[in-house]
């Protein structure tokens, strides 16, 4: 009684000793025997007696490391094949056991040594014999087993050579035999054969693949290998991120970045390369000057400007030249394709009028000049909106100035004795007598030494173009009745009603100048004063008339003064008279029907008879024409000869 009621415990419930224990003592304890073939209690294992170790069940009855026991009356143990443990058999020769049970590694399922191999060590490391002659695992080839291979063709190679085994087995001893390089075969050892001994083009003379290239077939094809980033020229233009030394500055661009290689390596993608303006011309641009200014020619942005012409070589600087005077800025003018600065723009910067005695005489153009002065204020209020061209002189104490401007526009003539301070100007003299194209005249005679300051100006904003500019200086004589100064020509009945359009001719034999101001013109028995300065030049003609406004005189451009009345010499008999100050006369013509006083035509002195006893004859006169038949009506300058 073992005190508890559990079976198999050696003493059964009903208290009996069970088979194979033994029981003794009160509470009973109760042995089962080892060695006895019977597994009680315990006992992991029970084999047949004798109970002893390296049976694969120990004498305690414990199953032993490396062995597999099953059954209980009694136990059989065996070892365990491929738990790499070599026990019992496994220890024998011919056996082995290495860690697995697979077959054709020298170890096989059942752990024995397959044909060919020698295993050795726990657990079993089994490798092929080589020196036994035969071919197994991972033996190419043992000895002169050359495993059905019998000479250096069944390689590949192209003669037979000596085909042998390398000592360890591991491959053939191609030594022997001899590839024949550049004959288009890929032998062993050969990585391309394109049947050229030339290097370079993916396979070198010594059949070796060269770098950046690949290669295949027979006869090898070799082709350069794209997105290794190596550049093979003869092949490629690029190659990844290899530009083969290209950037965008290649492609005219400015900047080097932004160039990429395409896919193909045949060619470059400029898609990332950008332009920027103000260096030189890149593609997309119209124009680059190499700076970002505007009214240059090429905008800031790089487009050519309106009448602008700019050249836009790729990769160099514009060359900009001006169409016209429309793409300077006011005050210059395009000349020679570039805008540059007109003297006379401005009263800073004057032409120099040098007047002599025979006077200066150029041609001058105010177009695309600014506007300095808007307004006139010369006895009344005048708007001017025209460019103006200022010139400059020095006139002595007493000296004169006559200004004779001959235009293509409607301009006017102002005299200043100092640049303006403003828009607006309060001349000493001003002219602006006649219309567009139309001469004027401007007479001063100076009471202080001096610099003045010469203005021809435009009338309105579209009154610009050439003019011709004539200026006289010089001294001045008084005048009086001993003075060689005759009437050459006068107008006395002109076409359809007279009004202003009545004039006198005048010529100076002397060479001294007169200022005419405060001297007379008695026109049958009305006398006006020459209330302005009024300068007839030595050897030189003057012309007076009704009026001094081409509008009122008929179109005539030519008069200096005018008397300001109308109808005021007698068609058919009369006279008029040069006065000087005091009344003394100093030359008369009086007229009568024996005159060849004809409607529109002039009555003008023969050039022979021109003096003051020749033009008290009528028979010294003739009618000048005014529709260009000779003798020609000629104010302003020497007469026709009269033709008989």
């Amino acid at each position: 009684d073992d005190g508890n009621p559990t079976s198999l415990d050696g003493c059964s419930n009903p208290c009996t000793v069970e088979a194979y224990w033994t029981c003794v003592g009160t509470p009973s304890s109760c042995t089962t025997p080892c060695g006895d073939g019977h597994v009680r209690g315990s006992e992991e294992c029970d084999d047949s007696p004798p109970a002893e170790n390296g049976d694969g069940c120990d004498s305690s009855c414990t199953i032993e490391t490396g062995w597999l026991c099953v059954g209980t009356d009694p136990t059989v143990c065996s070892e365990e094949c491929g738990d790499g443990l070599r026990v019992g058999v496994e220890l024998t020769a011919g056996h082995c056991d290495d860690d697995n049970l697979a077959n054709s590694d020298g170890c096989s399922s059942i752990c024995e040594i397959e044909f060919g191999y020698a295993c050795v060590g726990t657990p079993s490391v089994c490798d092929e014999a080589c020196g036994d002659l035969n071919v197994v695992g991972a033996e190419v080839c043992d000895g002169v087993n050359l495993d059905g291979y019998t000479n250096c063709i069944d390689l590949g190679f192209v003669n037979a050579g000596t085909l042998a085994c390398l000592p360890d087995c591991s491959d053939y001893d191609t030594s022997g035999c001899l590839p024949v390089c550049n004959n288009g075969i890929v032998e062993p050892g050969e990585a391309c054969d394109d049947g050229g001994n030339a290097s370079g083009d993916g396979c070198s003379s010594a059949c070796a693949l060269e770098t950046g290239w690949t290669c295949s077939g027979n006869p090898s094809v070799c082709n350069a290998v794209c997105g290794d980033n190596i550049v093979i020229p003869s092949e490629e233009q690029c190659d990844g991120t290899n530009l083969n030394g290209v950037d965008c500055t290649d492609y005219d661009y400015f900047t080097t970045t932004g160039l990429a290689c395409l896919g193909t390596c045949q060619g470059f993608n400029t898609s990332g390369c950008s332009a920027s303006c103000g260096n030189i011309v890149e593609p997309g641009e119209g124009c680059d000057d190499g700076n970002t200014t505007a009214a240059d020619g090429c905008s800031a942005t790089c487009a050519i400007e309106a009448n602008w012409n700019c050249t836009a070589p790729l990769g160099a600087t514009s060359v900009c030249t001006c169409q016209n005077n429309d793409a300077c800025p006011i005050g210059k003018r395009c000349l020679a394709g570039s805008c540059t600065g007109i003297n006379g723009d401005n009263c800073s910067a004057p032409f120099g009028a040098v007047a002599v005695t025979n006077g200066h005489n150029n041609s001058y153009d105010n177009t695309h000049l600014a506007t300095t002065i808007t307004t006139y204020s010369y006895g009344s209020t005048i708007a001017v909106n025209g460019p103006d061209m200022f010139f400059s002189i020095s006139v002595p104490n007493g000296s004169f100035l006559v200004v004779e401007v001959d235009p293509t526009f409607d301009a006017s003539i102002a005299l200043l004795n100092a640049c303006p301070a403003s828009e607006t100007v309060a001349p000493i003299k001003f002219s602006d007598r006649n219309g567009d194209g139309e001469m004027e005249h401007l007479h001063h005679q100076s009471t202080a030494n001096g610099t003045y300051y010469i203005v021809v100006q435009g009338m309105t904003a579209l009154d610009e173009g050439t003019f011709n500019l004539r200026v006289y200086q010089g001294g001045l004589s008084g005048f009086n009745d001993g003075k060689n100064v005759v009437i050459n020509e006068m107008m006395v009945n002109p076409t359809g009603a007279d009004g202003y359009k009545e004039w006198v001719e005048l010529y100076n034999f002397e060479t001294q100048n007169y200022n005419l101001k405060n001297h007379k013109l008695d026109l049958n028995g009305t006398v006006y004063v020459v209330g302005e300065d009024t300068i007839l030049r030595g050897s030189s003609y003057i012309v007076l008339g009704g009026s001094n406004e081409s509008a009122l005189n008929g179109g005539l451009d030519v008069v200096v003064w005018g008397w300001g009345a109308q109808d005021r010499i007698p068609d058919t008999a009369g006279y008029v008279a040069l006065l000087q100050s005091d009344n003394d006369v100093c030359d008369q013509i009086t007229y009568d029907a024996t005159y060849p006083i004809q409607e529109g035509k002039s009555l003008s002195l023969d050039p022979d008879f021109k003096s003051k006893a020749g033009n008290n004859s009528a028979t010294n006169f003739c009618a000048g024409n005014s529709d260009g038949t000779p003798p020609v009506m000629t104010p302003w300058f020497a007469n026709d000869q009269c033709i008989p």
